[in-house]
């Protein structure tokens, strides 16, 4: 008798065993993607508000500032702290993609653009303030010459009934989302993006 017990919980434990390990595998899965799916919709969300800080910026000459404000805005509503790129480009239409000279920058650092079609930011872009703790302009913005903005300054932009149609802006955001188990892969690379036309402006 004890030795039929003893193979019966041998048994148990083995099917125990063919069970969890699918199981496990399900909860992981359900988790890892559910992640997946919450910062998807973070950087969907922060993509739409600095589109609408665009439309509203037009073309002050702090507008891209703005909109990186609206991107950490959008960001921190979902718990995130950062993303690899954001692009603010020149679109003709509001299904405009992101232009292939632009989508080209890589890993961008500082002053990163096409001269009249985009900037590309970084993730530093994140913490480079406006007012220096001296009370002066920081050079980085306002389309100082070298300044992050200035590959397509605001102070360019269109946005007069007089001088023809408005320009639409795109901004682009693009996040690595990590896997928190590695079971599946190290990461997938996710990204947004929204267009939105200037508000008019009379001159």
């Amino acid at each position: 008798m004890a030795e039929s017990s003893d193979r019966e919980r041998g048994a148990t434990l083995v099917e125990a065993a063919f069970v969890t390990l699918p199981f496990m595998l399900v909860v992981f899965a359900i988790l890892e993607f559910g992640l997946v799916f919450r910062t998807d919709l973070t950087i969907s969300n922060a993509s739409q508000r600095a589109s609408r800080a665009a439309s509203v910026g037009g073309r002050v000459p702090t507008a891209d500032f703005q909109i990186i404000e609206a991107v950490k805005d959008g960001l921190d509503d979902g718990g995130m702290a950062t993303i690899e790129r954001v692009i603010v480009y020149r679109a003709t239409s509001p299904d405009d993609p992101v232009p292939a000279g632009c989508d080209a920058i890589v890993n961008p650092v500082g002053a990163q653009g096409v001269a009249g079609v985009c900037n590309v930011y970084g993730p530093d872009a994140l913490t480079a303030p406006l007012v220096l703790p001296s009370g002066l302009d920081n050079a980085e913005w306002q389309c100082a010459v070298g300044a992050r903005d200035a590959a397509w300054c605001p102070t360019d932009r269109e946005v007069s009934f007089a001088a023809g149609p408005r320009d639409y802006v795109g901004v682009f955001v693009e996040t690595t989302h990590s896997f928190i188990t590695g079971f599946f892969v190290d990461g997938i690379e996710l990204d947004a993006n929204t267009v939105s036309r200037l508000e008019p402006e009379t001159e």
